[in-house]
């Protein structure tokens, strides 16, 4: 299971990436985009940077863009800094053969590929086509008061 830690830090990446570098966010707008206080995004952005995800810098307030390769940094790329990437390792031969050490170990394993196999730059595309649907949605509903939209993210 991914903590939320790996999973706000795939957010944050995919949303600083969403915003390219037209408009890189400042902390203030990660913080109220993903709902985290700006201090637990320091550290989570702190390690981002040192591992060549994200880039800061200073204007008028510290702001953040993407400094990895889109194209081919993936999910897993970013969430194997908050996580171990290695399945649970058996204390003995007893417990290697039992069903939920199986079953964590092939979980692990799934979800490393899966996560391996998903460009941030594929991210990038689908958070771009939620906003457009939801900007039609809420253009509708502003019109007819009964649409609903719904939004994607890693949780």
């Amino acid at each position: 299971m991914l903590s939320n830690r790996a999973l706000s830090a795939l957010n944050a990446t995919v949303f600083i990436a969403a915003k390219g570098h037209q408009h890189p966010p400042t902390t203030r707008e990660l913080s109220a985009a993903l709902g985290l206080s700006v201090s637990s995004l320091h550290g989570m952005l702190k390690l981002l940077d040192d591992h060549g995800i994200v880039r800061s810098f200073r204007g008028a307030e510290k702001r953040y863009e993407i400094k990895a390769d889109l194209t081919t940094t993936t999910a897993w790329d970013v969430v194997q800094i908050f996580e171990d990437p290695h399945p649970p390792v058996a204390q003995n031969a007893k417990e290697k053969e039992t069903a939920s050490y199986e079953y964590e170990n092939t979980y692990c394993e799934l979800l490393k590929d899966f996560l391996a196999s998903q460009k941030i730059s594929d991210q990038i595309a689908g958070v771009s086509a939620i906003a457009s649907a939801s900007a039609s949605a809420s253009a509708s509903s502003s019109a007819s008061s009964s649409s609903s939209s719904s939004a994607v993210a890693w949780a």
